[in-house]
């Protein structure tokens, strides 16, 4: 794999479990609980990405269209997911 930026080969991948402690700000909105699967940085309980050494470029197919937190992106068993609520920040 190469970078889509720079062509370079240093690229790593992250994979984290995060469960319902992802924390999003985006708009003067604040989402928190599972990470959104419309923002290329993976989904549900896990944030995922490659990302190059040598420029810093998340590797993924960008733009991605507004985020939007809604129950389809919530685990089915788990009722207690904030996943849907957004927050104004002030």
């Amino acid at each position: 794999m190469s970078c889509i930026e720079c062509e370079s080969d240093r690229i790593i991948n992250i994979n984290a479990k995060v469960s319902d402690l992802f924390i999003l700000k985006y708009n003067k909105k604040e989402h928190d609980g599972y990470v959104p699967h419309d923002i290329g940085l993976g989904g549900g309980d896990n944030l995922e990405f490659d990302l190059c050494l040598e420029c810093g470029q998340v590797q993924d197919d960008f733009p991605v269209s507004e985020p939007e937190f809604s129950d389809e992106d919530e685990d089915e068993d788990d009722e207690d997911s904030d996943n849907e609520d957004f927050e104004e920040e002030e």
